[in-house]
Parts: structure tokens; sequence; C-alpha cells
């Protein structure tokens, strides 16, 4: 199955720091235009919630159709602190338990010491629904056997190190990100210079001119940079699992900011007139019907309307290699518009977007360009064929509201 068959997203909301919701018009909607939806799960909450619109006995026939899979998993990149004898918070080297100077750091990986104890506090979500235990015991079955059986690891450390420190513009942007999430501007993001360096296989040290562009003192630029490369190690790991799964995968905006920049990089790479292609194409499908988060669905029905010759059309159209007029793109928005509408009619109705990528045509790398494995992956699998480009950006009600 082609990658652009297949999507790696979760579809649920984190509103609080505690609770989640899930925003049952994305997972509808990965149903209905890819042959498969691997869901980013975390800890099962989504998949306790989707119970208020299936029913119990409707969502485990809906893990049952093979048309999903779950992905379960608490990994990520973390960079240890420890308070020196003055008070002040600095990096530790993870291997031999010393401090490091500002701007030096040991990234390592979290992850649970015990996969089967993750998942049993995961069904512990699901233990909570007010359903019969045998309806329970069912259901966490079926989610136990969609449930991918993958070895614990974070993809694409050795490309994430290779990007921190080899590539200027994906450290920028991190950075800019970064400064952007603890509220700083700068008027001018080209002064901003920064460039990290790999010392030895494991310590990262950075070098920038952020205190000149932005009142900060040692320590808050030491954690702009600490954020920075965390990001840039969830990029790739985002990629990494993209690559593991053979899926397009959804990115939040900050990821998609990395992509890009690693898009642009790449087109600047491969051919200098790529330089000046237009690699993105907005398609709007208008007057889609979205649904409630709290509304009733007969997962048969759904099931059936992904099954329908409407929608079998339009996921052929997202794969399709040869690019389309206006008009017939239309053609056949209409003709998946009024088959949803059929079938799930919803109180509201909205404008969605999805962001596809534009017919890019051969891409040959010139001789002598270097790219590393996520470049030749991105060239391979995306850059080559028309359809849908890595993501579909964020949930659906927040593309219909024009957030892009």
């Amino acid at each position: 199955m082609s990658i652009h068959q297949r999507v790696f997203a979760p579809f649920y909301i984190k509103t609080s720091e505690e609770d989640y919701a899930v925003d049952i018009n994305s997972l509808v909607m990965r149903l209905l235009l890819f042959d498969h939806y691997t869901i980013d799960s975390p800890l099962m909450r989504d998949l306790a919630l989707i119970t208020q619109n299936f029913g119990i006995q409707g969502a485990e026939d809906l893990l049952k159709s093979g048309v999903i899979s779950i992905h379960t998993d608490a990994i990520s990149m973390a960079i240890m602190e420890r308070t020196d004898e003055l008070g002040h918070r600095k990096a530790v080297n993870y291997q031999t338990n010393q401090l490091l100077p500002y701007n030096h750091y040991d990234p390592i990986v979290i992850q649970p010491a015990d996969r089967d104890d993750y998942l049993e506090s995961g069904f512990s979500n699901i233990d909570k629904l007010s359903f019969s235990s045998a309806e329970l015991s069912s259901y966490k079955n079926a989610i136990l056997d969609t449930v991918i059986k993958r070895e614990q690891s974070i993809g694409m450390v050795p490309e994430a190190k290779e990007a921190i420190g080899g590539s200027n513009e994906i450290a920028k942007s991190a950075v800019l990100l970064a400064l952007s999430d603890r509220g700083h501007a700068i008027p001018n993001p080209a002064a901003l210079q920064v460039t990290f360096y790999l010392d030895g296989p494991n310590i990262i040290s950075a070098e920038s001119n952020i205190r000149e562009l932005v009142a900060m003192n040692n320590y808050e630029q030491h954690k702009v940079l600490e954020s920075a490369i965390l990001k840039i190690y969830a990029y790739f790991q985002r990629i990494g699992l993209m690559k593991e799964y053979n899926s397009i995968a959804w990115f939040n905006d900050q990821d998609s900011t990395l992509l890009r920049k690693n898009v642009q990089l790449i087109s600047d790479t491969i051919a200098s007139n790529t330089q000046e292609e237009q690699f993105t194409r907005i398609v709007e499908l208008k007057n889609l019907p979205l649904l409630d988060n709290e509304q009733q669905i007969d997962v048969h029905q759904l099931l059936r309307l992904r099954d329908s010759r409407e929608c079998k059309e339009f996921r052929e159209w997202l794969k399709t290699n040869d690019a389309k007029s206006d008009a017939d793109i239309l053609a056949e928005v209409n003709s998946l518009r009024q088959a949803f509408a059929r079938a799930l009619t919803s109180r509201r109705s909205k404008t969605a977007r999805f962001i596809m990528a534009g017919a890019i045509g051969t891409v040959n790398p010139a001789a002598g360009a270097i790219l590393g494995a996520v470049d030749f992956f991105l060239i391979d699998e995306l850059l080559k064929e028309s359809g849908p480009i890595s993501f579909i950006n964020n949930s659906l009600p927040e593309l219909a509201g024009g957030n892009l």
C-alpha cells in the first residue's frame, strides 16, 4: 500500500494539562479519505471517549473492521537538569552525572520501564466507562488486538543529530519557535544567528546571538536553545514514525514549520530551478458538513459510506499522479459532499481545507548534492508524487475556521 493511502495522526484534543477531548470530525474524515488510519492514541483516552459517539459495541466493531491500527507510546527526548552549589540550574551529562556549562546539553530518551504496565495504565481509562464488565473486557481485547506491537524506540535520532549539527536553517526555525513560545518576537528574524555543535557522541553545544536581539539572562537563553533542540528531535521522531508506518503523518503547527523548512532546503539542494516552485496548493472542500463531537454515529453506516463509489473515487483522486482541473476537482468534491450529507447529516456546515502537494514532476538530486536519510525519504515517498503532502494540518474544525 502506498504511503499516500495511509495516515498516521491523533484525533484527540488536549484541553488542559489533565483533560482530553476528541475531534470526531478528524476521525470520520480520515476514515473516509484514507485506506488505513493509524491512530496516535495517548493512553487510550480517545478510545474511551469515542464510545459516546459510537456506543461501546460500535467502537469495538470499528476496531475490528481492519481499517484502524493503534499506536500508543510515551517515548520522548528530555534534557536533565540539576542545581549547582550557587543555586543555578544546569544541564547534566547523563553518562558522568556532571553538570554542563550553559548552552551545553545531553538529550536522552525517556520511555516507560515496562510496556505492559504502560498499556495497563491506558486500560484504566477504559475501566472508568459506565458499561458492564463483559462489555469492557470485550472492548479492551479489541483494542489490544489493534495496538501495534513495536520495539520502544525514538525514530531518527541519528538524523536529528545530523540536522542539529549540519543545518543552521532548521536550527534557526526551531529557535524562532522556542522564542515565540516564550512571548518573544525578533523584528528581523534574518538577524538571528545560531549554530549547534556535536561535542562527541552525545553532547550538543550551541552558540547564538539571542541576547543581542532579545532581553533575557543567560539561563533564559539556555532554555530557549534547549527547547529548540527538543523541537528538532520531536520533528524527526514524527518523520521516523511516518517512515515506520508507511503513512503520511499529521504534524502540529510547529512541526509543520520545520517540515516546510526541511522541504525548502531539499529543494534548494536538488535543483536550482525548484527554488521558485510552489510546493503546495490549497483545495477548498466547500460545504462538507461537520459533525458535533457529541453526535451519535452509526459505525456500520460510516463504514458503508467509506466503501461507497463516491468515497473510493475521491480517495483515488488523492493518490493520482495526474493533475486535474479545478472543475474536475470540484465535481469530485461535490459528489463526496452529497454522499457525506446523505449518510451523516449534521446541524452545521462549514468549509474545510486540506493541504495538497502540487505536481513537482521528476525530482533528481544534482550530482554531488549532499542529502541525508530524511531528505531521501521525503523525496522518494512524498515529493515525487502529486496528492496529499505529509499532513492534514491540525483538526478539521480549526481548518474550517481558516486557521492554517
